[in-house]
């Protein structure tokens, strides 16, 4: 039986070693748990249908990987692995000038003939998307993408990481050191012991180069940093809210017991330093120009949790696009 050993455990590395545990084959997951993963601190939104200047090969991968969520979520909570942080809540594309919103409705309406599974489009005035998201200004109408998601990355990650050991992968903590003979990787060596596999992924992100160095290999791959800031509300209930896209990138959504996230930073030059930054507190809290009075939600103002850790994805210089091979 072949043996397969998976470098990297966020959500692409669980996922294929969870995928080939369930088939039946051999596998060893190997990850030094990095503070600044993506699959970690990143918000999570399934929503890409509406992605511009975007190459058309990252979208048939996007909406792919949308499409197959509702079936891999299944397929965990039939196994007992119910904590996956994802749920189907819809998505609000928010802008003050409706002539905007019904440009981007038609090109929504044209994108879902090749992605049904976005279900329903309908233009919301402001009264209906603050019914929606309470806290958003009155300024605001938006755009309904029914299909939209979010996921709690960390929770599906350990879900993926769980339903594989379960199927018998086996998991070490530890940096992989990619072992090879005439030409031919043949596995790693973790904490001073070697590892055979018949294949080995590698999923690092952004730490990829590390990985390939014994190899001699180098990718065109620089780290990028995104700081978000978690709110928290003592008495909303938060659960069935939909994700916000505002213009300009800024987005906010909301999970279980009225835990809100708003983001992103966008950093070139910060490397791998994780350190949450005043500057990028000052940055994200310009949400009071999109949530009605400033950051407050019922009356409350919000907690902001400025001490996490960013997260640090990478940016691949050939387009900015994933990267994949053999």
């Amino acid at each position: 039986m072949n043996h397969f050993i998976v470098v990297g455990a966020g959500i692409l590395g669980a996922s294929i070693g969870y995928h080939l545990a369930k088939t039946g084959f051999g596998v060893t997951i190997v990850d030094r748990q990095e503070r600044g993963q993506s699959t970690d601190a990143a918000a999570g939104i399934l929503c890409p249908w509406l992605a511009l200047r975007r190459k058309p090969a990252w979208h048939r991968l996007a909406r792919a990987g949308v499409r197959y969520y509702p079936t891999l979520i299944r397929n965990l909570e039939a196994e007992g692995q119910t904590e996956t942080g994802y749920a189907q809540v819809g998505a609000l594309f928010l802008n003050q000038d409706v002539g905007k919103l019904r440009w981007l409705e038609r090109l929504a309406r044209e994108r879902r003939q090749d992605a049904p599974d976005m279900g329903d489009i309908i233009l919301l005035s402001s009264h209906e998307t603050r019914e929606l998201f309470p806290p958003l200004d009155e300024r605001y109408a938006s755009l309904y993408i029914r299909g939209g998601a979010r996921v709690d990355g960390r929770a599906l990650r350990d879900a993926l990481i769980q339903a594989a050991r379960r199927h018998g992968a086996s998991f070490i903590q530890g940096e992989a050191c990619l072992m090879h003979e005439n030409r031919q990787v043949n596995g790693v060596t973790v904490n001073g012991q070697f590892y055979r596999g018949d294949t080995v992924f590698v999923t690092t992100g952004v730490w990829v180069n590390s990985v390939l160095a014994s190899l001699g290999v180098t990718m065109r791959v620089r780290p990028k940093k995104g700081q978000i800031l978690h709110l928290q509300s003592a008495d909303a209930d938060t659960d069935d809210w939909p994700v916000v896209r505002a213009p300009g990138g800024f987005y906010l959504l909301s999970f279980s017991a009225g835990r809100i996230v708003a983001g992103a930073t966008h950093e070139d030059e910060a490397g791998f330093d994780i350190r949450a930054t005043a500057g990028g507190m000052r940055e994200l809290l310009t949400v009071d120009q999109y949530v009605d009075g400033g950051p407050r939600f019922e009356g409350e103002r919000l907690a902001g949790d400025a001490g996490r850790p960013a997260s640090i994805y990478p940016w691949w210089d050939a387009g900015g696009g994933p990267v994949a091979g053999l």
